[in-house]
């Protein structure tokens, strides 16, 4: 990784901010070209629901700076009590999202894609040990590895709680080659009605542990 040296370690109350950093950005812009106030009010609560449902996570550390993170849970296992700060924030995030114009489409993709996802399989009747809830790379980090060394370091650490299978979601807007160069099978595809984008791809990726 061209001399930098990465550290991984758990999450902790304080990364928060970095974590809304390095999330911003991945979602608001598609629906709040150039609003950056908007696009930071998604970031918060896109990121409070993953932290609110979590109970495993590694954080990649760069010089001291969080530059990365990775968020799961064992199914069947309760959530960690880490949640707090996001969680108070989500609601005058909402609030703020409500205000706005384009609000609507927004929202719209997040009940019917990210508040649904869960339904095909329980329909398809799979159950699986452990998911990746949420994986995210500084932006300015990209294309260093890191995202392979969290995934890995979550693969580790489900195996060791005794997950013997983990799988993760991916939209449409998604890479899914990264997931499959990783020895992810894709076991299961299903759609969405996602506002003004139309018909939206979910895939469901397992791979063995």
């Amino acid at each position: 990784m061209h001399g930098m040296r990465i550290g991984y370690r758990d999450y902790e109350t304080a990364d928060l901010p970095h974590l809304l950093r390095v999330a911003s950005g991945c979602w608001g812009p598609r629906f709040f070209p150039g609003d950056p106030r908007a696009d930071a009010d998604v970031a918060v609560h896109f990121v409070s629901m993953f932290i609110g449902e979590a109970n495993r996570s590694r954080v990649a550390v760069c010089e001291g700076i969080p530059v990365g993170f990775i968020l799961g849970r064992i199914t069947g296992e309760p959530p960690w009590s880490l949640s707090a700060r996001a969680q108070a924030e989500t609601s005058a995030a909402a609030v703020r999202l409500r205000a706005t114009g384009s609000c609507d489409d927004y929202l719209d993709f997040y009940e019917k894609v990210i508040g649904s996802y869960m339904d095909p399989l329980e329909q398809a009747g799979l159950a699986l040990d452990s998911e990746t809830l949420l994986l995210a790379v500084d932006p300015g980090m990209q294309g260093k590895g890191i995202g392979k060394g969290l995934l890995k370091e979550m693969e580790r650490t489900m195996k060791e709680a005794g997950a013997a299978d983990m799988f993760l979601v991916s939209t449409g807007f998604s890479d899914h080659g990264f997931y499959t160069s990783m020895g992810y099978d894709r076991i299961l595809v299903s759609s969405a009605a996602a506002g003004r984008h139309g018909t939206v791809g979910v895939n469901y990726f397992r791979k063995l542990l």
